[in-house]
């Protein structure tokens, strides 16, 4: 079996393992992480952070989004780039309610009223399907984020469920490894 073989394996199963969470587990696990990313020195010596729009089953960013804008930090989140198919940039939101709006695939992104980051450090709170103990990460296939994290010389912090936490992922050369993962449990700091 091929790297992209596994990979759609793999994908297959951690759906389906993360659709088997319970709701009552989802938001406490939501409220756990995002209290160990606010412990984190990334994040305390960050003026700015990078977060995705939690969609779906994915482990909920509402009470990071929240807690980012609580403590005075700049967030941005990503919008995928129409000109650019399979690229994403980072934009500024003060206010959810008023800087955010469903996009492609139907997540939550940006206004185009939105100022976009400039520079490219800060850190980055990277979604995945798993992570491997080594930081590498399964995405949902589209490479968006493997693309970002390419340029991004900040810190990027994988954010998952215990659950989606794996002893291997297959990888390719454009594979980008984060520089830790956060679970409801556990920070997983890569050898």
């Amino acid at each position: 079996m091929g790297i992209g073989e596994e990979k759609g394996r793999l994908r297959a199963e951690f759906r389906r393992i993360r659709r088997q969470i319970s709701v009552e587990k989802r938001d406490f696990s939501a409220q756990a992480a995002s209290k160990r990313i606010f412990a984190l020195d990334f994040y305390r010596k960050s003026d700015k952070i990078l977060v995705y729009v939690s969609h779906g089953d994915e482990l909920g960013t509402e009470p990071l989004i929240h807690g980012v804008l609580a403590d005075g930090k700049q967030l941005f989140v990503p919008r995928c780039d129409p000109v650019r198919p399979g690229s994403m940039s980072f934009y500024r939101i003060c206010d959810p309610a008023l800087d955010l709006r469903p996009g492609k695939f139907g997540i939550l992104e940006p206004c185009e009223h939105c100022d976009a980051l400039a520079g490219s450090a800060g850190l980055c709170i990277v979604p995945g399907l798993a992570f491997s103990a080594d930081g590498y990460r399964l995405g949902c296939g589209g490479g968006y984020y493997d693309r970002f994290l390419s340029h991004f010389s900040g810190a990027a912090v994988g954010f998952c469920f215990s659950e989606q936490i794996t002893s291997d992922i297959p990888q390719e050369e454009t594979d980008r490894p984060v520089c830790a993962v956060v679970t409801p449990e556990a920070l997983i700091l890569p050898d």
